[in-house]
């Protein structure tokens, strides 16, 4: 397979003054060797022992390449392909318009962090992260609760990007499709900074211990 080229841009957000690295990938081979550099959305709740699928340590070996890249399955195909749909029917409940972001966002004063996001609301600092579940799913986000993995990952995509807002859709399959609207939580973030930084720096790993701070992390939410 022939190998994309890399494009590198460094932006600053108007808003909040980050200095954002934009790195542009074309197919998911390079997707996946570029994210194993930094700590993504997907792992931010498994650095915390939030996630019922795995660990920090298992985190920890897929960045050191330790450990072969997880197989593709049906849930995460299916995941990939309502991707868009998701999107369109944010659109329509909402009214806001989004767009594709096709490109890791990397802040670069933090640069152990990485976001690999699904849209971007148009006009405004704002994201959006696109879900499907199982119907067998318990969170009872008709409820208005929010998978701990979903929410984790929203607050690490703000805490990338520096904005305030992420939005979140979730398709249930065969029961509901439910929107959620998640601030900015600072506390959530720095604890999330902390214990991501620490698992780069292997300061965690150095005692064979793989437990993480959970602090107040979601429980209060």
């Amino acid at each position: 397979m022939k190998k994309e080229k890399i494009g590198v841009m460094d932006l600053r957000d108007r808003e909040d003054n980050m200095a954002i690295q934009k790195i542009s990938f074309n197919d998911r081979t390079n997707w996946l060797a570029l994210r194993r550099k930094a700590v993504g959305g997907s792992d931010a709740a498994s650095i915390l022992g939030l996630s019922k699928w795995s660990s920090p340590l298992s985190v920890y070996c897929d960045k050191l390449g330790l450990t072969p890249e997880r197989e593709d399955n049906e849930a995460m195909r299916q995941g990939r392909d309502l991707e868009e749909y998701v999107a369109q029917r944010f659109m329509e409940e909402t009214g806001l318009k989004v767009r594709r972001e096709n490109h890791i966002l990397i802040n670069t004063e933090r640069p152990f962090m990485h976001a690999n996001i699904d849209r971007r609301i148009v006009g405004v600092n704002e994201g959006l992260e696109c879900k499907t579940t199982s119907v067998y799913n318990d969170t009872d986000f008709e409820g208005g609760d929010i998978q701990p993995e979903y929410y984790v990952q929203c607050q690490h995509y703000m805490a990338v990007t520096g904005w305030p807002v992420w939005h979140l859709a979730v398709l249930v399959l065969n029961k509901g499709f439910y929107i959620f609207r998640v601030e900015r939580n600072e506390e959530d973030i720095a604890v999330l900074i902390e214990t991501e930084k620490k698992l780069l720096g292997r300061e965690r790993f150095k005692t064979g211990s793989t437990r993480t701070k959970r602090k107040r992390f979601f429980h209060s939410h």
